[in-house]
């Protein structure tokens, strides 16, 4: 089993080959804790993200969220911003609202894209597993890991394309 350590520096060797614009934190960050009782993360992604402040493609159009992106924000895409557009999609049906807000509370976004097209990475919390979803319908998820090591994996073997 490879550690975070290994993980992390394989990331960054990906990262700097890819074009990724990665800037290392100075010391491990922590998620609010208002997140962390919400969602319990498995450690693995908290030590993971813990480690950097920011982690951006070239074009800052796709983003892994680091712990930064947790605290509230006046500009820019906020770490549920996916949630919150379904929300307001929903308009005033009551049912709609309780089904998404259901969905969100159980999948915490980790990767975010403005590409071409909203999309994005999230960990299914009861299970670990990770999911991707796109617009419009963003609760409309596959699953494409069994947990967030094995998304780096597949990321860093080129399965995963980003």
């Amino acid at each position: 089993m490879i550690t975070v350590s290994e993980l992390r520096n394989e990331f960054l060797l990906w990262a700097e080959a890819n074009g990724w614009k990665v800037l290392p934190a100075d010391v491990p960050q922590q998620i609010p804790e208002q997140i962390a009782e919400l969602y319990h993360p498995p450690a693995e992604w908290l030590d993971f993200i813990g480690m950097f402040q920011s982690c951006t493609n070239a074009e800052e159009t796709k983003w892994f969220l680091t712990c930064q992106d947790f605290h509230p924000r006046d500009e820019g895409f906020a770490w549920n911003d996916f949630a919150l557009q379904s929300l307001a999609s929903a308009g005033t049906d009551t049912e709609l609202k309780q089904h998404i807000t259901a969905f969100w509370n159980a999948h915490l976004p980790i990767f975010m894209s403005a590409d071409s097209e909203y999309a994005y990475y999230a960990i299914h919390t009861p299970t670990g597993n990770i999911v991707s979803g796109t617009e419009p319908e963003f609760e409309e998820i596959s699953i494409i890991s069994e947990n967030f090591t094995s998304l780096i994996e597949k990321i860093l073997s080129g399965e995963i394309i980003l």
